[in-house]
């Protein structure tokens, strides 16, 4: 059964495609082209893929943060249908320069003069960016734990590592730990990021061909440790330490 959201994407993507279309049409045709031959139809649309990412783009772009969320939702469905590497990064192009803003801390510098991203539409990007399972998607999410200044959009991004679960070399525990030293010398500790970079470390260390970094495991002894850190906290640390 097709999602409720899903359908609301597809249904304004027609719009929008189908009320385009005399335009398009009218620098393709000659004047002897039927009226009919003037619009699509929705088979036309569903046939033409790179037309319905098109208007995803522009979407993205619009500044509108309605349409910015309907069109994340749209990639969210294509990303679960699966489908070419090629279109997985056609959805990471698209995706990036969301997720950079907070990477670049452009909402919060006022000498870049450009359009921010609501906070919503990047924490919905970077949700989306840790469903695509490629190296490229985790090494951007490592740029998001490490410079977004929004903890729940980090905790996010950690949930992505989490789920991607790939650190054979061990860069990834390495670096949440690095955020979760920061977070947790916070008055008061950030709780979401602190939370959600522990449970990264968790999945991340079910798969044996992982590397999990020193300084993880230290982080992880002094949130055990740190009555700061609260009880929800260092119950979880110590439930990761116990199972490394």
């Amino acid at each position: 059964m097709i999602k409720e959201r899903n359908l609301t994407a597809e249904i304004v993507c027609l719009c929008v495609a189908l009320s385009a279309a005399p335009l398009l049409s009218a620098q393709n045709t000659s004047d002897t082209t039927s009226e009919k031959d003037e619009f699509l139809t929705v088979e036309d649309v569903f046939l033409q893929p790179s037309l319905v990412m098109g208007i995803i783009k522009a979407q993205l772009e619009s500044g509108d943060t309605d349409l910015q969320l309907l069109a994340l939702e749209a990639l969210e469905d294509k990303v679960q249908e699966g489908g070419k590497e090629s279109e997985k990064d056609n959805v990471f192009s698209m995706l990036t320069p969301i997720v950079e803003q907070g990477v670049m801390n452009i909402p919060y510098n006022t000498r870049y003069k450009i359009e921010s991203y609501n906070p919503i539409v990047r924490h919905k990007a970077v949700g989306v960016l840790g469903m695509l399972n490629t190296e490229e998607a985790k090494d951007q999410l490592i740029l998001t734990v490490k410079h977004d200044p929004d903890p729940a959009i980090r905790a996010q991004a950690l949930y992505g590592l989490g789920a991607i679960g790939s650190d054979p070399t061990g860069e990834v525990t390495h670096e949440i730990a690095r955020m979760l030293l920061r977070d947790t010398l916070k008055q008061p500790p950030r709780f979401s990021s602190v939370y959600a970079g522990i449970l990264a470390i968790e999945e991340i260390s079910k798969n044996p061909e992982n590397r999990i970094s020193k300084a993880a495991v230290k982080v992880l002894v002094d949130i055990a440790s740190n009555g700061r850190c609260g009880q929800l906290l260092r119950d979880n640390a110590l439930r990761v330490l116990s199972n490394l």
